[in-house]
């Protein structure tokens, strides 16, 4: 790191605090400046108001003291949506374009050829699992096609999962810890 960069970065980080719109710093307790009641007092009212005690708080004839219920209501702003910046590698962003609008806007900036190429495949993923399922009813099944994919899907997530057991289990089971290779499992 330069020194240029040390003292831009302290300089930053040493910078005074922003004053926010809850911070007591910000409140003006000068005289004849209003002010919200305090807990105390705020109970002292709400008792009175309730009938549990008879004396009317002295701070409800002041103007400059308001209660919890009529202070002035914030208005939140709206925080605006930034695109995600490309990540930078040594100060210099190895995406090209058309990876930074991809990530912004998935499919929407692909173009014409890989979009062909992404139909053209799933026709054929289709046109696939029709044939299995066609052969799936020549052999007596008796699922509809619905029914017929969720349970090739089951199958799937099966296997992967199963896969994932072994895998662990080669890495962090006995098996490891006693020196069995991976493949006797």
């Amino acid at each position: 790191m330069k020194i240029n960069e040390y003292n831009q970065m302290m300089k930053y980080l040493t910078r005074p605090g922003k004053v926010l719109g809850n911070n007591i710093n910000r409140k003006n307790f000068s005289k004849g400046s209003k002010r919200e009641e305090n807990i105390e007092e705020r109970i002292a009212r709400v008792q009175y108001e309730l009938g549990d005690k008879k004396e009317r708080p002295k701070h409800l004839d002041n103007k400059d003291i308001y209660s919890f219920e009529d202070r002035p209501k914030k208005v939140a702003k709206k925080i605006p949506v930034l695109p995600p910046k490309p990540d930078m590698v040594n100060g210099h962003s190895d995406w090209n374009t058309e990876d930074w609008l991809e990530s912004i806007d998935p499919g929407g900036w692909m173009h014409d050829d890989k979009k062909k190429a992404g139909l053209l495949e799933f026709e054929l993923a289709d046109e696939y699992w029709q044939e299995q399922f066609q052969n799936y009813q020549n052999n007596g099944g008796q699922l509809n096609y619905q029914q017929f994919m969720q349970l090739q899907m089951n199958k799937k997530v099966s296997k992967e999962i199963n896969k994932r057991v072994k895998d662990k289990q080669r890495t962090e089971g006995i098996a490891a810890i006693l020196g069995v290779p991976g493949n006797k499992i």
